[in-house]
């Protein structure tokens, strides 16, 4: 690509095809890869941000407990109603058949 470009330009245009392309190639390696001074540009977090953010997880997490431990009763609950329905379903037949 870079000899494509020589052969067509010549004298100054030449050198500024050159330039050009060498400014060109520096910036596509500066955004593959950030230099230091951009990583140190990056916030880091201190102690404190990090203790925050696992109290929040540890917070989320109990919720999320509770949540399917409330789901577990409920279904435990319903089961156990729909048994006495039956029991008494089944009494109740027999009561009739032997009232009768």
């Amino acid at each position: 690509m870079i000899t494509s470009i020589i052969k067509e330009k010549s004298g100054t245009h030449c050198q500024s095809a050159i330039l050009s392309m060498v400014v060109a190639l520096y910036l596509i390696t500066i955004n593959k890869n950030p230099t230091k001074r951009n990583e140190d540009k990056m916030a880091r977090k201190t102690d404190e941000e990090r203790l925050q953010e696992l109290e929040k997880k540890i917070e989320q997490a109990k919720a999320k407990k509770l949540q399917i431990e409330r789901r577990m009763k409920e279904k435990e609950r319903k089961e156990r109603t729909r048994r006495l329905i039956q029991v008494r379903a089944i009494f109740e037949y027999i009561m009739w058949f032997a009232f009768r």
